[in-house]
């Protein structure tokens, strides 16, 4: 007879399960420091400069170290999943390419906008510390006129 646990986790989608466990299992290393936390972070120049190429993929693995955190994190990834795979009664399948092309175009939007602000963000370290180094005030007051100019229609 299987345990409760047993039975949900045969009841968890394949990919949902998968990703559940990898998640787990990267945590657990992590936590019996077999690797470190800082090799696993995002760093764009550690992956362009010295083609650490696994840090696009465990960034997405690694929620921190096991606590609530890490639980609130699997039990949304659970819920959320369970979420889009409810069924519509008057829909004949439950994945809707129309769907799935507005999610794909939505993430890519975002990630779009992300690294535009990303880009936004370097300049302005850039020109903060070329141009307005040891001059506070008027950075200062650039970013109020820039804001001001990006708020006022």
């Amino acid at each position: 007879m299987p345990t409760p646990f047993e039975d949900f986790f045969k009841n968890v989608p394949p990919v949902t399960r998968t990703y559940m466990t990898v998640c787990f299992l990267t945590t657990l290393v992590v936590h019996l420091e077999l690797i470190s936390p800082f090799s696993l972070y995002f760093n764009w120049d550690l992956i362009s400069h010295d083609l650490q190429l696994w840090r696009l993929l465990t960034t997405f693995l690694f929620y921190g170290y096991f606590g609530l955190n890490f639980i609130f994190h699997m039990f949304f990834l659970y819920v959320i999943r369970a979420m889009s795979r409810t069924r519509d009664p008057h829909s004949k399948s439950t994945i809707d390419n129309r769907s799935c092309r507005s999610r794909i175009r939505a993430l890519t939007s975002s990630a779009r906008s992300l690294a535009d602000i990303v880009h936004r963000v370097r300049h302005s370290w850039e020109l903060e510390d070329s141009f307005y180094h040891g001059r506070s005030a008027e950075y200062l007051v650039m970013w109020i006129f820039n804001a001001t100019c990006l708020l006022v229609p």
